[in-house]
């Protein structure tokens, strides 16, 4: 009997000796693995859009171009007055449309646009658009949803993640 109390506890000793000590695990940053997959996504809408923009334009037969931000653009008009500079206030007329063709705002129901150059919170399409024209000038634009209206939209006419398309005439630089 004595045999059996000394037979377990080499046993418990034996088993109590081979309990793995855990080694902290390295931390995990969750918040930047969550940043990078959001880039990822962020990537492929951008690459999305400009395929979706590609094929209007080419299903349209417009002469447009992405610029290096992925804007759009086609002069329909250069105009013959200057180009507007950093902080200058501008005064335009346009037309804003989605890509199906409804009219969502118009300087004809709404009246003249004026805003500052780089100094203002119209989108940046717009304000980007506008620095291509000449006063006098008009120019059709196609502005993808990260250089216009994002993920929610404007709440009102246009919708989260639209794509686009004004008309603008550069009327006057103040």
């Amino acid at each position: 009997m004595r045999y059996h109390y000394l037979i377990l506890l080499v046993l418990s000793l034996f088993f109590s000796s081979c309990i793995k000590v855990n080694k902290p695990r390295p931390v995990r940053d969750k918040y930047k693995d969550y940043s990078q997959r959001l880039i990822e996504i962020n990537r492929y809408l951008v690459k999305k859009d400009q395929e979706i923009i590609a094929e209007f334009v080419k299903r349209k037969g417009w002469n447009m171009h992405p610029d290096s931000t992925g804007l759009w653009y086609e002069i329909l008009d250069q105009g013959t007055g200057s180009y507007p500079k950093d902080g200058d206030e501008v005064v335009i007329d346009y037309r804003v449309e989605l890509l199906n063709g409804k009219i969502c705002y118009s300087s004809d129901s709404l009246g003249e646009m004026s805003f500052k150059i780089n100094h203002s919170n119209v989108i940046r399409g717009v304000n980007d658009g506008v620095q291509k024209l000449r006063v006098g000038g008009k120019g059709r634009f196609i502005i993808p949803p990260y250089l216009g209206y994002g993920l929610l939209g404007d709440q009102k006419c246009i919708p989260p993640r639209a794509i686009i398309l004004y008309y603008i005439t550069l009327k006057s630089i103040k």
